[in-house]
């Protein structure tokens, strides 16, 4: 699928467009063996998000197994964000597990971002403040409850672990520490607790 981004479009003067972001992603899924078994993969290409005129792009491979007692996934990803300095490679893995419990299941997962591959140097580096301790771990638990056949209610706790150089954090999150922004103050452990509704329509 290939969505525009318009909101993003900028001109370099005298109408000369310099970047009209579009994005284009793909998956194909596949399950077997009634449902026990898993495999996924998706392409995903992003034009003129990172720098004008080039095209950011990675790939993502996934699988799982339900023993019955316990169901596990895996997953696999790797990004290449296009700046002016180089490349800058994003890797990051990640598994989680689901324990039939009660009316529900409890839930839990752990993910590894590797550091950041790339040029550290100058105005379009890859971001971090140093080329080395810019990864981070973070790792869920809670809890799933089906309330209904169509509505699944929870909650959990999940915590970032930042390397000394890392500011990860999640989408949405509130200012950090002293006001000033959204990212961590480098090297800080985010932790959030959360309570979730799913309703299926």
């Amino acid at each position: 699928m290939r969505i525009r981004t318009n909101e993003g479009k900028a001109t370099g003067g005298a109408g000369v467009t310099v970047a009209d972001p579009s994005l284009w992603s793909g998956s194909v899924a596949w399950s077997g063996m009634g449902g026990r078994l898993r495999a996924g993969a998706a392409l995903d290409a992003h034009k003129d998000f990172t720098t004008p005129g080039q095209t950011d792009s990675g790939w993502r491979v996934t699988g799982g197994w339900n023993f019955g007692v316990a169901d596990i996934g895996l997953a696999y990803e790797t990004m290449t964000y296009k700046t002016s300095a180089g490349d800058c490679d994003a890797t990051q893995r990640g598994i989680g597990v689901a324990i039939p419990v009660g009316g529900g299941a409890i839930r839990s997962s752990y993910a590894v971002a590797d550091d950041i591959d790339g040029p550290f140097t100058g105005a379009n580096s890859c971001g971090a403040a140093t080329a080395a301790n810019n990864g981070a771990k973070i790792w869920n638990i809670g809890y799933d409850y089906r309330f209904s056949k169509r509505t699944t209610v929870g909650f959990g706790y999940a915590q970032i672990k930042n390397d000394d150089a890392a500011v990860f954090t999640w989408t949405g999150a509130p200012p950090n520490q002293t006001g000033g922004g959204l990212a961590p103050t480098a090297g800080s452990d985010p932790s959030t607790f959360f309570v979730n509704m799913l309703h299926r329509f």
